[in-house]
């Protein structure tokens, strides 16, 4: 292996580190080969879920965001939880909205099978001009009460490597990000190609920091408004032949609530899985290494196999996996699934998907106030006209955490 570069920003992981940040000067790191393209799928995947094909669910999460005048972020956290059953998830959206308006009635929703201007299945709010205009100073209101209360969080491996309608693709992620109103973005796969995207898109909002220029690496976006900016560095691991690393950011959350961000692209394929394991190991370490008054978010593409988890004794006490605390929905479970997804081309009758993508979280011991778990989703599942590519062979993790 050739040598590792180092600046005072830019370590190699052993097992003795510990994550304390020093400045936020950019890190020197050694150009990476790219391999995401040949991915190996081991034995652990799993057949199909019984829930609507990807087509469907984008259908129902844009019906819902019109009729409700939301968007399409809120749509997929109804949705999700309901089955993706349309006509409850807008009824339920408008009983809690009575709700935070103490017990104003939810307007009133019929059905195609009522007496309406409906044609279909389709789900319609009837309402004069004044009530659409007070729902809409309520919508607004909600999603105001909502931005105050969560902080939201994406993490996603937006296949930069793939010149594919990259561009298109790649700014239809940073649309993505500015409708969901994320707060942070952990993004992998970044090349210098879709950098300069992301830069043209969204650095007018946000902080975008990077691992280092070279053949593709990972970007974290902090949003300048909302999330303050603290230190941040860049670990290399020692074991990889693939130049993966660690990037850290350390932000507040409304000012007073201390988060370190971990975001890294673990060793890809089949092969490399006891790199892959080592390497998820010294993460674990590190955060345990983090002091317990600062709460850690640790997520993105890490290649990982459940028995993979298994072999190296599980998440480590006091982390937990937000899908899984989130009640481990089936719609919500496979990031990387070729049976809806088909970025890329796959010879063979099997179409695997692998939970490849995760997040991590661990609350702060002390702080008065703490950030919990309050939604987990998947982003980036309706196709793009015209060329019918999604944005990326990954679906994107979405994260709502609750201030309490």
């Amino acid at each position: 292996m050739s040598n590792v570069k180092r600046n005072q920003n830019n370590s190699e992981i052993d097992d003795t580190d510990i994550v304390v940040l020093s400045s936020d000067d950019e890190a020197s790191v050694r150009p990476s080969p790219s391999d995401e393209q040949s991915i190996s799928v081991d034995s652990d995947t799993e057949l199909p879920g019984d829930f609507p094909p990807v087509e469907v669910c984008a259908e129902r999460c844009r019906k819902f965001a019109e009729v409700t005048d939301t968007n399409e972020a809120l749509a997929q956290f109804y949705l999700q939880d309901r089955n993706w059953n349309l006509e409850r998830s807008i009824q339920e959206y408008y009983e809690d909205l009575a709700e935070r308006n103490r017990g104003e009635p939810p307007p009133k929703i019929k059905s195609a099978g009522e007496t309406s201007t409906a044609t279909g299945s389709e789900v319609v709010r009837l309402s004069s001009s004044d009530d659409d205009e007070s729902y809409e100073q309520a919508v607004d209101q909600k999603n105001e009460e909502l931005s105050d209360d969560l902080m939201k969080v994406i993490s996603w491996n937006i296949d930069g490597l793939d010149p594919k309608n990259v561009e298109l693709r790649t700014n239809n992620v940073c649309s993505i990000i500015k409708r969901a109103q994320a707060d942070i973005a952990m993004l992998q796969e970044v090349t210098p190609v879709t950098l300069n995207l992301i830069q043209q898109n969204l650095e007018s909002d946000y902080h975008i920091l990077h691992s280092g220029l070279s053949d593709y690496f990972t970007a974290i976006l902090v949003h300048k408004k909302r999330i303050k900016l603290g230190n941040s560095r860049v670990f290399e691991f020692s074991s990889s032949s693939m130049g993966r690393k660690l990037q850290v950011v350390e932000v507040s959350f409304k000012k007073r609530h201390s988060l370190f961000i971990l975001n890294t692209h673990l060793e890809s394929t089949a092969e490399f899985s006891d790199v892959r394991k080592e390497q998820l190991r010294k993460c674990f370490r590190n955060i345990n290494k983090i002091p317990t008054d600062t709460a850690v978010l640790f997520a993105g593409d890490l290649n990982l196999r459940d028995k993979e988890l298994d072999e190296i004794g599980g998440i480590p006490p006091g982390i937990v996996d937000v899908w899984a605390e989130q009640g481990s929905r089936p719609e919500a479970r496979y990031t990387w699934d070729m049976t809806r997804n088909d970025n890329l081309l796959w010879n063979g009758s099997f179409r695997p998907k692998c939970r490849f993508d995760r997040m991590y979280y661990r609350k702060s011991a002390s702080q008065e106030t703490q950030l919990r778990p309050a939604y987990f989703g998947l982003i980036g599942i309706e196709r793009l006209l015209p060329h019918r590519c999604f944005p990326s062979d990954h679906w994107g993790l979405y994260a709502h955490f609750r201030l309490i």
